[in-house]
């Protein structure tokens, strides 16, 4: 047994020319033509890692003009600093009072109960932290010129992206590689929970990183019910709503009443490439209770004596009671059913 310079593994099928021993053209060539396959699999390699780059490149410039175009829009946004009022948004913790108690999600700017628990359902974790994906919950896509609200194409409309699991730099474990489209259309992406990860398929919570970030409209979110209905989902409280769209889409969470699901479906309206570096669903087991507080101090208030709360269901919100303290407000939440949360993504304070 020999070493084979082909893949470094004991085999018997590489011939050798042994010092003193027998040789002839037909090992010679035999030999010969091992090597060049060999150099034919590794420019096929090269030129698949090329490729990659390129395409990896190609995303990475759309990134950036997207970034550019988010920061020209919310500098147009700045208002003139007012003197009676102030907003505390949870994207960052600035506001976020010491004796806080509620979750405050700085990624997606929301505050809930607190998470006690998170089960995932599109992809498995072990315990070195490497992610599995499992081959049924492949992202399958559709591009249309048009979109109705309420009304998902057939199945056999859509197909999987040919650069699906492949990732940045070949990772093949956290990254749904979409692909191009020439003109802008509207983009329908389904995914399937895997039956292999599921026992059950409850959820109330999805969890979307599109990229290029910034660079698409979100136009509709849709569940699957294991009763076969499709069930739309109301975008009101994500950030970047004009009109019925998300737009300059980023990375977002929704929340809904747990229900159980067989599949989503998001509808963008996209131009070039397109893809996504996280598309989760998950069942989220919140806390009973919490208090959320928020300090104005930093906006000298005088007397704070009107409170709105902004999230989803804002109405719902604002029904709910408050606490003020001097510059501090406290809003107590609490669960009003199993795997249910308020979300609350600002406190606008004001004062006389």
């Amino acid at each position: 047994m020999r070493q084979s310079y082909k893949n470094l593994v004991e085999t018997a099928d590489i011939p050798l020319l042994v010092k003193g021993g027998p040789s002839s053209s037909a090992t010679l060539n035999r030999i010969n033509e091992h090597i060049r396959n060999d150099v034919a699999r590794l420019n096929l390699s090269v030129q698949e890692q090329d490729r990659r780059q390129r395409m990896v490149s190609a995303y990475l410039d759309q990134q950036v003009m997207g970034i550019q175009g988010m920061v020209n829009h919310l500098e147009g946004l700045i208002p003139a600093a007012s003197t009676n009022s102030a907003l505390a948004d949870f994207y960052a913790s600035d506001y976020v009072y010491a004796s806080n108690t509620a979750q405050i999600d700085q990624d997606y700017g929301q505050a809930t109960l607190p998470v006690l628990n998170t089960q995932e359902k599109m992809h498995y974790t072990d315990q070195s932290g490497k992610v599995w994906i499992p081959e049924d919950s492949r992202l399958r896509f559709f591009v249309s010129s048009t979109y109705t609200e309420n009304a998902i194409p057939d199945d056999s409309l859509f197909q999987a992206s040919t650069e699906d699991f492949r990732g940045i730099h070949g990772t093949p474990d956290n990254f749904f590689l979409g692909g191009y489209i020439t003109n802008e259309s509207y983009l329908y992406v389904k995914a399937v929970l895997p039956h292999t990860l599921n026992t059950h398929r409850l959820s109330n919570r999805i969890t979307v990183h599109p990229i290029p970030s910034f660079s698409h409209k979100l136009a509709g979110v849709y569940l699957r019910l294991t009763t076969g209905i499709w069930q739309y989902q109301t975008k009101s409280y994500l950030t970047g709503l004009s009109g019925s769209e998300i737009h300059r889409c980023g990375p977002f969470r929704m929340h809904f009443s747990p229900v159980e699901i067989s599949e989503v479906c998001l509808v963008f309206k996209a131009s070039q490439w397109w893809g996504f570096q996280e598309f989760s669903v998950q069942l989220v087991e919140y806390g009973a209770s919490a208090n959320l507080m928020v300090d104005f101090t930093s906006h000298s208030p005088t007397t704070i004596n009107t409170v709105l709360l902004y999230g989803k269901n804002s109405s719902t919100l604002n029904s709910m009671g408050y606490n003020i303290d001097g510059s501090v407000v406290t809003v107590p939440i609490s669960q009003t059913a199993s795997y249910v949360t308020p979300i609350i993504t600002g406190i606008e304070a004001r004062w006389a």
